[in-house]
This record gives C-alpha cells, structure tokens and sequence, in this order.
C-alpha cells in the first residue's frame, strides 16, 4: 500500500512541476502603421528609468548581434517600444513592444541558421507569465521576409520551464531538417539569403518591463539580451512614475501585492 501511495505522489508532484505552453492568437497586421506607430503610438523614451539592468540602444529601443559557435549562424535581435504617449508613468494605457529577428544570409558552407529564441531561461530577472497571456500579439506581414517554405515560427508563452517562465519563438515547429527551417539558413538555390521576422505584443501599462536574458539555439547555444514585460519584485510598473534608487527598495511589498507570485 505505501508504494502505492508513494507513486500516487510522485505523479501528482511531477504534474504540478510540468511546464504548460500558450500559445498566443496571431493577429496579423500588416504594418506596424496599423499598428497606430507616427500617429496614436509614440517612441517611449525610457532613458531615464533607474531600475533598468541594461543600457539602451536608443531612447526607446534595444539591438543586439548573435553568433552561434563557429559562426554557424548569426544575426541580430531589435525590440522598439511605443506607447500612446512619449515618457513612461501616469497616462500611459496603451503599450507596443516590436520584436525584428535578423538571419543573417549565409555562404553556401554555412550549414545553419538560428533555430529557436527563448526568452527568459535561465536568467534572474523572469518574464511575466501573466501579462504576456493576456497581451494582444501578432506577426507584421510587411516586415517579415522569409524564404520559400520557410514557416513562421510557433510562437509560445511557457509557464516553469528550468524554474522559470519563459516566451519562445521555434523557426522550427514541425521538427524539421535542413538550411530551410532555420532563420538565416540558405539553400543552394537561395544562398546568403537574408530573413527578417517581425512579432508585435501589446497591451495597457499596467506591465513592468526590463532586460532578460535570451538563449539562441541550433547546433549549440548562446545567450544575448532583450526587452520583455518582466515579474521583477520591487519594480513598478511601466505606467507608475520612477523612483529614485533608495526608494526602489520599498517597493517590494506594493510589487508582491500585485504580482501573482
């Protein structure tokens, strides 16, 4: 009877500690015009937030190149970020991360491109389960540019995975082979070709939003950064106005309250 009820447990432990994956709806728009960017959504300038664990790129927006072992495949990784007005704090309720994945186009001896991104894994700083979920999300169909019979990738939004959640995008979602479900990966009829992918998430401000750590993978991995809504206790979010350092600190509490861990 105790092994029976010891293997009962065990189930129902590993059950609880799975992972579970959403998978976003994709509302595709074809431009990020569509989008309200240059008249309703403006560049955020998040310059001055003192929480920030990075360094921008600009104002508003973070860039980052790749390059996997060997240079097997290489690219870079942009996220931008607008809102209905131009500064972080009270007013803003309407915000728009676009995320652009760059495959670099390849000589024909390079046998790879990038096959997946996850966001989140491994890292101190988490991405928000929550806020993720309940954001709208979709592809630019006029920014993305990817070979013939290359597939768009699968798009989800995992809950513990490696202790924690993570938001991934698979070049590869059918398990394929080959140059061709790969980002940046060429055929011999196609060489060095270039693909862009471009994803947009929005939703209102009541998000926070720092670096996280981003692993890119196909024959081995490395680990760049980007932007995501984050699960960071002490951090306020995007639409309350910035503390100073010291005051960041007693915060916790207020964050916890919110947050769902």
């Amino acid at each position: 009877m105790s092994k029976i009820v010891l293997s009962a447990s065990v189930v129902v432990l590993a059950a609880a500690s799975a992972a579970s994956a959403f998978t976003p709806t994709n509302n595709a728009v074809s431009d990020r015009a569509t989008l309200g960017v240059g008249t309703t959504m403006s560049p955020l300038d998040m310059s001055a937030l003192p929480y920030l664990n990075g360094f921008l790129t600009t104002s508003n927006s973070y860039s980052q190149a790749f390059a996997g072992s060997g240079g097997n495949y290489s690219g870079t990784l942009k996220v931008e970020v607008f809102g209905n007005q131009g500064t972080p704090g009270p007013g803003l309720n309407d915000l728009l991360m676009i995320y652009t994945f760059t495959g670099d186009g390849a000589p024909l001896t390079r046998a790879n491109g990038a096959e997946d991104f996850e966001f989140g894994v491994d890292t101190s700083v988490e991405i928000d389960y929550s806020d993720l979920v309940a954001a709208t999300h979709g592809k630019i169909t006029g920014e993305s540019s990817l070979q013939a019979g290359q597939l768009d990738p699968l798009v989800t939004v995992n809950d513990f995975v490696s202790s924690n959640d993570t938001f991934k995008f698979n070049f590869n979602p059918a398990g394929g082979s080959g140059r061709l479900v790969e980002l940046g990966g060429n055929t011999g009829s196609q060489p060095g070709a270039t693909e862009e992918f471009s994803w947009y998430v929005r939703t209102n401000g009541n998000t926070a939003i720092n670096f996280v750590d981003v692993r890119i993978a196909d024959f081995g991995f490395v680990t760049i950064r980007s932007l995501s809504f984050v699960n960071n206790p002490g951090q306020p979010d995007i639409n309350i106005p910035a503390p100073g350092f010291a005051a960041l600190l007693g915060l916790g509490a207020l964050a916890a309250g919110r947050r769902r861990r």
